[in-house]
C-alpha cells in the first residue's frame, strides 16, 4: 500500500499519476 501513502502527498501525486494512467502518455501526465 505504498502507492496510497504517496497519494496523500501532493508532490508524490504527480509521480503516481503517470503510473495509474497507463493508457495516457507520460509526457501528457507530466504537464
Amino acid at each position: 500500500m505504498q502507492h496510497v501513502v504517496k497519494y496523500v502527498e501532493p508532490q508524490n501525486v504527480v509521480s503516481i499519476e503517470p503510473v495509474f494512467d497507463t493508457e495516457q502518455p507520460i509526457g501528457a501526465t507530466l504537464r
